[in-house]
């Protein structure tokens, strides 16, 4: 098996490789950050989310005894606080990304090590006992072999890339 996936990464051009990673890897994480925001904008609104419960548990009032304006400018700021979270990470994300594809050590270390631990969350957020879905279940078991493709072929072309990052980093 090991040789059979060694022939398989060994058929990509190196830096063919490393772009068709960049560019899934983006679209992974754009699907996760679209689906999360857009989970959390839903659930934000209802009377019976997390949300709401925790603000009355707090305070001990029904959101019902609260102003309806206090309550839509709250919940802008939580959604407008999860939005800026999600640019956050992906803006992370990109600027990893984009010093991986300028053959950049440490970056190449950060898109290996977010694979793997990408794949290895995922598995945990397939049976998530907060559900958020069927959709956020089948999205997490989509990317689990996502992830552990990209992980494996950053692993077994790591002896051809490094040798390319090291003599750019000269």
């Amino acid at each position: 098996m090991k040789e059979s996936l060694a022939i398989h990464f060994k058929k990509f051009k190196v830096n063919h490789f490393i772009i068709f990673t960049i560019l899934c890897l983006i679209v992974l994480d754009l699907i996760s950050f679209v689906y999360l925001a857009n989970t959390f904008k839903a659930t934000l609104h209802s009377s019976s989310s997390l949300l709401w419960k925790l603000l009355s548990a707090r305070f001990q009032v029904s959101p019902s005894d609260l102003n309806p304006e206090f309550m839509r400018e709250f919940a802008a700021l939580m959604l407008n606080t999860i939005y800026l979270i999600v640019f956050v990470i992906f803006t992370n994300n990109v600027f990893f990304y984009t010093f991986f594809y300028k053959k950049k050590k440490w970056a190449f270390s950060y898109v290996s090590s977010y694979c793997f631990f990408g794949a290895l969350l995922n598995v945990f957020m397939i049976f998530d006992p907060n559900s958020m879905g069927v959709l956020w279940a089948f999205i997490n078991t989509a990317m689990v072999p996502a992830y552990l493709y990209f992980f494996l072929g950053l692993k077994f072309l790591k002896p051809e890339i490094i040798p390319v990052l090291e003599k750019k980093e000269l």
